[in-house]
């Protein structure tokens, strides 16, 4: 089943918001762990709220697999594999990984979370997570959840990789070492990803700097292509919609142009006695056996 392009300008991406990782009876809880989650809890209200369409993602691993000198964490059907109570919308969908492709369509349309589960760190090797984040394409993608040197530093790279425009919640974003926290957001940063609190996000600050954002890269555009005076996106397109109509103008008013097209449309015309030259009758009838007359 094909999945729909719905138009929507920007989805949250909740990665492992789960009780292993955020709560204190947690097998392996981040660090920042207190100043996350009041934050997380805000902002999962402001979304609710906004009705903002919401991608989360679900470690699930089995109790078999090697646990690195880590304790194990998020194994299926355990209480510290679910998701943090508040990180939930009412209208959900869990997703299971299942090597398939298969979504429904537009499944926004009736959920407001998609849960996808995944085996690896990496949340764009689900088939399906990656099926749909190709599909929506919103004007952009805000990202938060754990960890921020791994999960989300990796899906802000991928996005970024496909030309998307990422907004990363440093507020809202786990971790375990501060200083290598730190170091993820600036290579995020470099990137291009736009680096908030989650207050800027809640008070429509984001927006303004992206809109700031978007006319610094039509200005970038427009001095790269000869445009005078690119105000904004629309402008510039507004300015190739004018130059497409002057175009077609000045071509109906070249003499000949209309006949031109009929020719071009209708094939090659044929050839009318009237417009022939007066020579060519005169060869044509001697051919014919009559005789040669002097030419006027």
């Amino acid at each position: 089943m094909t999945v729909r392009r719905p138009a929507h300008s920007r989805v949250l991406i909740d990665l492992n918001t789960q009780c292993d990782f955020l709560l204190p009876g947690g097998a392996l809880p981040v660090s920042n762990r207190d100043t996350i989650l009041p934050r997380i809890r805000a902002l999962m209200a402001w979304c609710r709220k906004e009705q903002m369409p919401v991608v989360s993602s679900l470690e699930a691993h089995r109790a078999s697999e090697p646990s690195r000198g880590l304790p194990p964490v998020c194994i299926d059907r355990t209480r510290g594999q679910r998701k943090v109570p508040f990180t939930l919308m009412p209208r959900r969908l869990v997703v299971q990984g299942d090597n398939t492709f298969d979504l429904p369509a537009d499944p926004f349309a009736k959920y407001q979370q998609i849960i996808f589960t995944k085996r690896h760190s990496d949340f764009l090797s689900n088939p399906k997570a990656d099926r749909l984040v190709n599909a929506l394409r919103p004007e952009y993608w805000m990202i938060i959840g754990v960890a921020a040197t791994h999960a989300v530093k990796s899906i802000t790279l991928g996005l970024l990789a496909r030309s998307q425009r990422v907004v990363v919640v440093r507020d809202c974003c786990g971790h375990w070492s501060a200083s290598d926290s730190e170091h993820a957001m600036r290579q995020m940063d470099a990137k291009g990803a736009l680096i908030v609190d989650s207050e800027e996000v809640i008070s429509g600050y984001v927006e303004s700097k992206l809109n700031a954002a978007i006319e610094e890269e039509a200005a970038r555009f427009a001095e790269k292509n000869g445009i005078q005076e690119p105000a904004t996106v629309s402008r510039m397109r507004q300015l190739r919609s004018t130059r497409k109509a002057v175009s077609a103008a000045d071509a109906d008013q070249e003499p000949g142009a209309a006949e031109q097209r009929s020719k071009a449309k209708n094939g090659p015309q044929p050839v009318s006695d009237n417009l022939v030259p007066s020579e060519l009758i005169a060869r044509k009838q001697t051919a014919n056996g009559k005789s040669r007359r002097p030419l006027a």
